[in-house]
């Protein structure tokens, strides 16, 4: 979806989340490194695990989604009032 957009997406190793979005400027082939996206795969309800992915976010200024298909994990993150697909 996102490369379908012309964004840059890959799976990190060490970034601490699933995957990560970046957008190009307004040159052909020039990344806009304020405009990264990540999602993030969240599977349990644990609210330590969603605080704590919701501040790295944060503290990078990374704009974040959650996808779940888990009832209970939505609900906890809809309480952050975060995105959830």
């Amino acid at each position: 979806m996102e490369q379908d957009k012309g964004n840059f997406a890959s799976v990190p190793g060490d970034e601490g989340f699933d995957v990560i979005s970046v957008g190009t400027g307004r040159r052909k082939g020039a990344w806009n490194q304020s405009k990264v996206h990540v999602y993030e795969v969240q599977t349990t309800s644990i609210r330590s695990e969603i605080g704590n992915c919701i501040l790295r976010a944060k503290n990078r200024k990374h704009e974040l989604t959650f996808i779940t298909n888990s009832a209970k994990a939505n609900k906890e993150m809809e309480n952050y009032g975060r995105r959830v697909v």
